[in-house]
């Protein structure tokens, strides 16, 4: 994986990175914080896990209490917002992001 934490990486060289790799996020979505809040708090596992369910590879960002899923295409997120909304989640709590 390319080294990306100098300040000074233009938008395009860090879209053409992520164009030319198959990256795998798994490896790249890491919390040393996530096992509190989730442990604490249920919801937070169980949202993860719902999110990854859909194809996501999804974490707790920072101490919580946000989750977030990141997926290969605007499709599969699609598909993801519709299976969410239909296990319960209120479309108001969820925020699709587009990246690029």
């Amino acid at each position: 994986m390319k080294d990306f934490h100098s300040s000074k990486i233009s938008a395009t060289d860090l879209k053409s990175y992520w164009q030319e790799e198959t990256l795998n996020l798994s490896k790249a979505i890491y919390n040393d914080l996530a096992f509190a809040p989730r442990q604490k708090f249920p919801i937070l596992q169980k949202a993860v896990e719902d999110l990854q369910e859909t194809g996501a590879e999804a974490e707790v960002s920072g101490s919580g209490p946000t989750v977030f899923g990141a997926f290969n295409s605007v499709k599969d997120r699609n598909s993801a917002f519709e299976r969410l909304v239909k296990l319960g989640y209120p479309k108001k709590n969820i925020y699709k992001a587009t990246a690029g």
